[in-house]
């Protein structure tokens, strides 16, 4: 039996990138809203661009550069939380020493400029460069490994939220599924995060094969497509018979019975060292699928479309 089909209309986007100097490495997407997505990537000249992409009414987008004050390379946390796209990145004291330090940036969607955040206290995270930012139930959470704390973007304060798990948080650039009420961390060792009268909970978690009924010991998830319990989750790093796959892999998760069933694969290449997947919703029927050479735009079934945050 062939995959399911989970979206109606996929376009080139974008022409496809033919130069091994333009490939987009490690691509990291964020929604705006209204049409538009936030890509950042590095380059093979370890140069890190940022880029407006726009969505035009014959599903193609358009791609703008976009200033940043972000000077760093490494590749950044993003969030969208209470009207700000939040920035968080990582970058060496200097060119002689080992030592990181972090720094915390908004933009403001409404105003569109960009602020440096000045800490309000002391106490505030370690410096980590695959550091990830993630909003759940009206609070702006983020960390590394077991490292969690809380940001208040009003008072622009940090708080160490003590989870006392020794659970890796992120691996290999994979990003949390966030649902209405928990934030699923499925790889390695598959576990899940909730608030909890006023505290943040874990519990271990197993995504199950809708297909052989048992427990799937890796689900690496790279993008996460929809709004709700379903979702379709991407990856570049699902293995095959032959080896690595060449086009993303896609499936549905089910966040309410923890089962996977796998889905028609998107055409978007990828594989190998930087060459991961990315992906956001342009509005609250499409999104657009990123790898380091295509660009895609795909209609979404009814069955996974969004919330109107996306909407006009």
């Amino acid at each position: 039996m062939p995959p399911n089909k989970w979206y109606d209309r996929c376009v080139a986007g974008r022409p496809v990138v033919t130069l091994e100097e333009d490939e987009r490495l490690f691509p990291l997407t964020v929604s705006l809203g209204h049409n538009q997505v936030l890509i950042t990537y590095t380059t093979n000249s370890c140069e890190r661009l940022w880029k407006l992409l726009t969505l035009r009414e014959d599903l193609t987008v358009s791609e703008t550069a976009m200033w940043t004050p972000v000077s760093s390379v490494s590749r950044p946390a993003m969030a969208v939380f209470d009207g700000y796209l939040v920035v968080y990145s990582v970058a060496s004291v200097s060119e002689d020493s080992d030592a990181l330090e972090a720094t915390m940036y908004l933009y403001s969607l409404e105003k569109r400029v960009w602020e440096t955040v000045e800490h309000c206290n002391d106490v505030c995270p370690s410096p980590a460069e695959e550091s990830i930012l993630f909003t759940l139930n009206g609070h702006l959470s983020g960390g590394y490994k077991g490292d969690l704390w809380c940001f208040d973007i009003k008072t622009r304060v940090w708080t160490d939220l003590h989870l006392n798990t020794p659970r890796c948080i992120i691996c290999d650039y994979e990003i949390p599924l966030v649902t209405a009420d928990s934030c699923y961390f499925l790889s390695r060792r598959g576990f899940s995060l909730s608030w909890q009268g006023g505290s943040l909970v874990s519990r271990d978690e197993k995504v199950i094969s809708h297909s052989t009924g048992l427990s799937m010991p890796y689900t690496p998830i790279e993008a996460s497509i929809g709004d709700g319990s379903q979702r379709v989750v991407l990856s570049s790093m699902t293995a095959t018979r032959y080896g690595l796959q060449t086009t993303c892999a896609a499936h549905v998760l089910d966040s309410v019975s923890m089962e996977m069933v796998p889905l028609e694969s998107i055409p978007v290449r990828c594989g190998g060292w930087g060459r991961t997947v990315t992906a956001a919703m342009l509005n609250p029927t499409t999104a657009v699928v990123v790898g380091y050479r295509d660009v895609v735009v795909v209609d979404v079934g009814s069955h996974l479309q969004t919330s109107e945050f996306y909407s006009d």
